[in-house]
């Protein structure tokens, strides 16, 4: 959608540089007065946590440099004024690892069928009225995996905090739970294509059952997990490992069935599968023609 005229790097390249100007002077400033400073007795302590507070207040101001000079060469292009009108600047405020982010960009009517937009927002991939960004979203879903959401949103909160700030809970920004919840339950999960694989003499399979509770279901999910594998070597005296290994999990009411699509996807099968352990002793011939 953008058109970005080559001038752009120019104008990155010179408002990056007066903020690193900038920032090399507050850095130096603030390590000389910690050091100056006979009353403290963490100067360590101290001069990491002014280096990380102030790096991570340049990394927000470049990020709302680069969106607001894109956003305001594409009102200045051609190709803008062709498709859109705006006379109106909006602000807007995201997290991010690295702290907010607040920047301007313009709200646009389509001169085609009058149609609303942000027209950055959109080339971004930021979704409408999001106030974390898609990073923190999963780290936030990932951190769930392995615990709770409240102490998830806990967790990524004090990651998010900077360090001089962690002394006392005010400052710790903690994520809601329920915004947790909202974005699992709205998670957009790729399709996941399996890259080609030669297909061996002998491919072996291991099923099992995984259950995961689930807050708005009466029931548990069952996961049908797949291990694929040609072999086994032996690594010591009591360690093998499994020779080309790989892992696919389905949630399905006919998991065998989308099992052994994806193995035609991945690997010719003209030639036969001769082994398979399977938790319910099941032949892996009768649930393929079942």
């Amino acid at each position: 959608m953008f058109n970005i005229p080559y001038i752009l790097k120019d104008v990155i390249k010179e408002r990056l540089e007066n903020r690193l100007k900038s920032f090399s002077d507050t850095i130096i400033n603030a390590i000389i007065d910690c050091l100056m400073n006979s009353e403290n007795n963490h100067k360590y302590v101290s001069i990491i946590a002014d280096i990380q507070k102030e790096t991570k207040e340049l990394i927000v101001k470049i990020i709302s440099d680069i969106f607001e000079t894109l956003d305001q060469q594409y009102f200045e292009s051609k190709n803008r004024k062709l498709f859109y009108e705006s006379n109106k600047l909006v602000s807007r405020t995201i997290t991010t690892i690295f702290g907010e982010v607040t920047f301007n960009r313009h709200y646009y009517k389509s001169k085609i069928d009058g149609s609303y937009h942000f027209v950055l927002d959109e080339a971004l991939g930021l979704p409408k009225h999001d106030k974390y960004d898609p990073i923190v979203k999963a780290l936030s879903i990932n951190t769930y995996s392995k615990t709770n959401m409240a102490l998830s949103g806990k967790i990524i909160g004090e990651q998010l905090t900077n360090l001089s700030n962690l002394s006392t809970n005010e400052s710790i920004k903690t994520i809601p739970r329920q915004s947790i919840y909202n974005w699992i339950k709205d998670w957009n999960i790729p399709e996941i294509k399996y890259s080609q694989k030669n297909t061996p003499k002998i491919l072996y399979i291991m099923a099992d059952e995984k259950f995961i509770g689930c807050q708005d279901k009466e029931n548990d999910i069952m996961i049908k997990s797949f291990v694929v594998f040609e072999g086994v070597n032996k690594v010591s005296k009591n360690r093998n490992e499994l020779i080309n290994k790989t892992v696919i999990n389905i949630i399905s009411p006919k998991p065998w069935i989308e099992f052994t699509n994806i193995l035609f996807d991945i690997g010719n099968f003209q030639k036969k599968i001769y082994h398979l352990w399977s938790n319910k002793n099941t032949p892996f011939f009768n649930m393929i023609l079942s």
